[in-house]
């Protein structure tokens, strides 16, 4: 059970039709619930099966009677990771749907629309996940939608048969054109929910942040979003996979591509495409590798012109407002067996690394500069990046233990924030410890206002002042709310300095 933070859920309340509304597929009919109206399971592209799979998305067909959107559609094709035990429903290749909570009425001035792009690697999740119902921020003013698209082999795979076969359009990055997909099903319809076309934010989190990260500098983005929020978003700092290039250790995707269809027993030949197209949903989940290759969105001079990073330092992001951020815990990721030090610190001098890092020991350690290099360090150098466009930035660093786990954890797991941001923490008896629920209040009242202006500062709260380089503040969100500077400088700034030093040469 979850617990919203002002108004009950729905299940302490009977649903009821809402009358028919107009979008372009059609007629849709949701359901009312708690002064809130929400659709479920609608449609943003045609089903992506047979001659459509490794195609970018074709619109929905119109249909003829009324869409009832009452139950969610079903996940993408994936195996849930051990670490997030979340029931997934139905699994179906049939799975871009998009969920909508809007509190508009009839007379409702147009509301900005926050779209969530759920994370998991990019091989799971989401946008049905429990944690990320949109109650809350539909109770605070926000038309909020929540997205599915596509993962794994199925949303970013590409091999060379493929790409001679439909040279004339995108290639690889499937799961990143149904984002766009469903942005561009935002434009045309949400007026008809009362969603402000307008003033759309982009928010998620891990590869769902690393979608935000791409999509600012994806120019078939430009227009479709007006803010966006990268929360422990996966990109920023590396060299990003390559469609057609082996990069260092790096296989370009279309070299991932034929390795995947070798393990599965398919050769060159002139049938090659109808075979990979005919694989079956449970061989292509039966291929898996090491996260550190597993594949995701990649550089093919179209849709992702370049590396993210290189393209924020060279001004080529979108000029929109950005937030950026990430947890304090967030190397609980890295706890896994590595004995090769050398190798896990990119062969840096091991004397410089334990100065810079205050003579940490294993695993501190490697937890510290695995957080660092993958999610806060980027976080912090996208944000500095942002100097070269005129739309503001804001860094923030979210380090508030939940009650039950002061005392037990170091610090906030990587996606530890996402129950306060959604105001969907667990519910116990007697109800969520007072502090918790007035960490997500204050935490989801940055994200509101953020979407309703384009600057996350109103009312009483902590000033969030913009990033500069030079003041190099942060929003700190811990036992208190303040501005703080110069975050982990020493160690941060040593990051930055390796990772342009690798995209100069």
């Amino acid at each position: 059970m979850y617990l919203t933070l002002s108004i009950p859920l729905a299940q302490e309340s009977s649903p009821t039709s809402t009358e028919n509304i107009k979008v372009k597929s059609g007629l849709l009919r949701g359901i009312s619930d708690a002064g809130l109206t929400i659709y479920k399971g609608i449609p943003y592209a045609a089903a992506p099966v047979g001659e459509l799979r490794w195609r970018p998305p074709q619109r929905p067909a119109a249909w003829s009677d009324t869409f009832t959107a009452d139950a969610f559609g079903p996940s993408c094709p994936q195996i849930a990771p051990p670490y997030r035990p979340v029931p997934l429903g139905d699994i179906s290749e049939d799975c871009l749907t998009l969920n909508i909570w809007t509190p508009a009425t009839s007379n409702s001035q147009p509301l900005p629309v926050m779209v969530w792009i759920h994370g998991g690697s990019y091989t799971s999740g989401a946008g049905t996940w429990p944690t990320y119902d949109g109650t809350f921020f539909a109770q605070n003013g926000i038309v909020l939608v929540t997205i599915n698209y596509r993962l794994g082999h199925l949303g970013f795979f590409a091999h060379p048969a493929l790409s001679k076969a439909q040279s004339n359009e995108p290639l690889g990055n499937y799961g990143l054109l149904d984002q766009i997909a469903a942005l561009e099903w935002v434009q045309r319809n949400i007026a008809a929910f009362g969603g402000d076309p307008n003033n759309v934010i982009i928010f998620g989190e891990s590869a769902g942040g690393g979608s935000v990260n791409f999509l600012m500098v994806s120019p078939a983005a430009k227009g479709l979003f007006h803010g966006a929020i990268s929360q422990s978003g996966i990109s920023g700092m590396m060299i990003d996979r390559h469609l057609t290039e082996s990069r260092g250790e790096k296989l370009s995707m279309e070299a991932f591509g034929q390795d995947v269809a070798a393990r599965l027993g398919i050769e060159d030949g002139p049938d090659i495409v109808a075979r990979l197209r005919a694989l079956s949903i449970d061989q292509l989940l039966s291929v898996d590798h090491p996260p550190e290759l597993r594949t995701g969105p990649a550089v093919d001079g179209d849709i992702v012109p370049d590396s993210v990073g290189l393209l924020f330092a060279r001004g080529m992001q979108l000029n929109v407002p950005y937030i950026a951020g990430s947890n304090s815990w967030e190397g609980a990721l890295a706890m896994g067996d590595r004995s090769a030090l050398p190798d896990f610190f990119g062969g840096n001098d091991m004397s410089t690394i334990e100065s810079i890092y205050r003579q940490m020991e294993e695993p501190d350690l490697k937890q510290a500069w695995y957080g660092d290099i993958t999610f806060l360090g980027p976080a912090r150098y996208l944000v500095t990046q942002m100097k070269n466009v005129t739309a503001p930035s804001y860094f923030y660093h979210f380090s508030y233990l939940t009650e039950s786990q002061r005392g037990k954890l170091p610090g906030v797991r990587h996606g530890g924030e996402l129950a306060y941001v959604f105001g969907t923490l667990p519910n116990s008896e007697g109800g969520a410890p007072a502090r918790d629920v007035e960490m997500s209040r204050s935490i989801n009242a940055y994200w509101v206002a953020f979407a309703k202006t384009g600057n996350p500062n109103g009312d009483d709260r902590p000033i969030w002042p913009i990033y500069t380089r030079d003041k190099n503040a942060h929003l700190e969100f811990s036992d208190t709310i303040e501005s703080r500077r110069h975050l982990f400088k020493e160690r941060l700034d040593f990051h930055e300095r390796q990772y342009e030093i690798l995209i100069i040469d």
